[in-house]
């Protein structure tokens, strides 16, 4: 029989297969400068909420990221600001029935 020499890669966050057709083109290596701000945003994530850096435990140069999961770390930052504009807006409107 023939060896399928073909690598299943899998996301080290959500665990989807990434070995394939446009998941295997839009995947992005750990180690990579296209993945610096998603890694980032799950370092900070993880050592807030668990007390160590997530890149500590993975393998940058073996671990990959699909495109959903990194879109969704990059979009975390921006998407907390608009929440905090959102939430100072309304304060502001809240306020007048509280202040003078």
């Amino acid at each position: 029989g023939t060896v399928d020499l073909a690598m299943t890669v899998f996301c080290f966050l959500c665990n989807a297969d990434i070995s394939q057709g446009s998941m295997k083109t839009k995947r992005k290596r750990l180690s990579g400068e296209s993945a610096k701000k998603a890694v980032g945003v799950l370092d900070e994530l993880s050592a807030a909420s668990y007390g160590r850096k997530i890149s500590l435990i993975f393998d940058k140069h073996q671990d990959y990221i699909c495109h959903k999961c990194q879109r969704k770390a990059e979009g975390l930052p921006d998407l907390q600001k608009k929440v905090e504009n959102e939430k100072k807006e309304i304060t502001d409107l809240i306020s007048r029935y509280f202040t003078g």
